[in-house]
């Protein structure tokens, strides 16, 4: 019961997560593919090599050709010859020359010694019988070689007689000794190797889990935080609305410390809403789902409307805002909201960290780039600092920051929206000095 357990927990994992197939079905095949290959390749080997021999074991017709150009009975020519194809063939040994005489074979050159294999008699007998050569492998001295006995003729076509020798195999058996071992060795190490992928494969399938279980927690967060939002929204737009209504309804019957209670409660509801709007926006990036309707627009009039929504503010500051525009309308392809609201974003930052001092706002145009510049004399930020300014949550904290509100995504989105525009964004700062802001568009064309 355990095993067929076991067994159904295995197939639904599989079931579950069909990408393990294909990588199993590698780990086997590798191996399987890589020995059909080896063992094709020392078959083929060893087949080339037998193909060799018998190339070989043709210089026996040569060596016939050789001696019928005399007399059969010349026995120190035979002998002579004999030397000479043996020492330019290291290969042969044991070649010998004999004649057929009534009913037995006489030996007129070479030397006889006892070998192995068939008996002498019976091979030289097969060989006198078929008229054909008679090749088999013996074995001397832990060495392996082809005998080979072949008749030859006269030049009248008689059949005088028999040649016999050996054929080494000692440089071949060596040499597919060699490809075997080097062959298993290879098969060894890929083993190896795989059973290495196997155990990274392991862990690799593990990761690609955990990086699938995060994709859904990750997006049951996001669906999770744009439900939050979204019904965050209702009741927030209420509070304002009820909260705005008591100030106006009952601004004469309130007392000092009641209508900044409810001045409170206004500001804090419009935080609230800003901080909702954002998480929205970074839930809509980082789903794809933020749409852009690109349109021809003039940067000077969407830089100064963004602008002038600061002005009171700024000078309740105390602060001077300057905007400086291009002395002709200059163009670029963008979505008209997006940009006003990363507009609107930078600008609102100058003043928000700025508290003394001015904002410069300015419009210039460059080559075939419009490049927006948003300096301020605040509070600005150290390397460490600009290098995180981008990324989401995160606000310079120090005791100047410490009581200016904000969720930390803004520039973020800014930067998000920028970029999706075709835009580029960066920053100058230094700290106790202010910032620069520095946005450029491609010119519409």
């Amino acid at each position: 019961m355990k095993i067929l357990g076991l067994l159904k927990i295995g197939i639904g994992f599989v079931r579950d997560n069909p990408g393990i197939i294909y990588s199993l079905a590698l780990i086997l095949v590798i191996p399987l593919v890589l020995f059909v290959n080896i063992y094709y390749t020392v078959t083929s080997f060893q087949e080339n090599i037998n193909t060799t021999l018998q190339t070989k074991a043709t210089l026996v017709e040569d060596i016939v050709g050789k001696l019928i150009n005399k007399d059969i009975s010349d026995a120190v020519y035979l002998q002579q010859k004999i030397n000479e194809i043996q020492k330019d063939n290291p290969e042969i040994n044991d070649l010998k020359i004999y004649v057929f005489e009534e009913d037995y074979f006489k030996l007129v050159a070479g030397e006889e010694e006892e070998r192995l294999g068939m008996p002498v008699d019976d091979e030289k007998a097969l060989a006198w019988v078929h008229d054909e050569g008679i090749a088999h492998l013996i074995k001397k001295n832990d060495q392996r070689y082809w005998h080979v006995v072949k008749p030859f003729w006269n030049i009248d076509g008689r059949k005088i007689g028999l040649i016999s020798m050996s054929l080494s195999l000692v440089q071949t058996d060596i040499l597919v000794q060699k490809t075997i071992n080097y062959s298993y060795l290879i098969l060894v190490l890929t083993l190896i190797i795989v059973l290495g992928l196997v155990i990274q494969h392991t862990r690799l399938f593990e990761y690609a889990l955990l990086f699938k279980k995060l994709k859904e927690v990750d997006q049951m967060k996001d669906d999770f935080i744009s439900i939050a939002a979204h019904e965050l929204r209702t009741p927030l737009a209420a509070i304002s609305g009820y909260a705005l209504l008591l100030k106006e309804n009952l601004k004469d019957g309130l007392s000092s410390d009641d209508g900044e209670s409810l001045n409170r409660v206004i500001i804090s509801a419009k935080r609230l809403d800003k901080l909702v709007e954002d998480i929205l926006d970074v839930s809509r990036i980082e789903q794809g789902r933020l749409s852009y309707e690109f349109q021809k627009h003039d940067i000077n009039r969407s830089v100064n409307e963004s602008a002038e929504e600061f002005r009171a503010e700024a000078e309740n500051k105390g602060l001077k805002l300057n905007v400086v525009l291009a002395e002709q309308p200059e163009y670029i392809r963008a979505d008209k909201e997006k940009l006003h609201q990363a507009m609107v974003n930078l600008i609102g930052n100058a003043i928000k960290y700025t508290f003394k001092g001015e904002i410069s706002v300015k419009v210039d145009s460059e080559d075939d780039r419009i490049i927006i510049n948003i300096k301020d004399t605040g509070v600005g930020m150290d390397t460490k600092g600009q290098e995180q300014l981008f990324t989401k949550f995160h606000r310079i904290k120090d005791k100047e920051t410490a009581d200016i509100s904000g969720t930390g995504l803004g520039l973020w989105i800014t930067k998000q929206i920028i970029e999706k525009m075709g835009g580029k964004i960066g920053v100058q700062s230094i700290k106790g000095t202010g910032s620069r802001f520095f946005v450029s568009f491609p010119k519409y064309q």
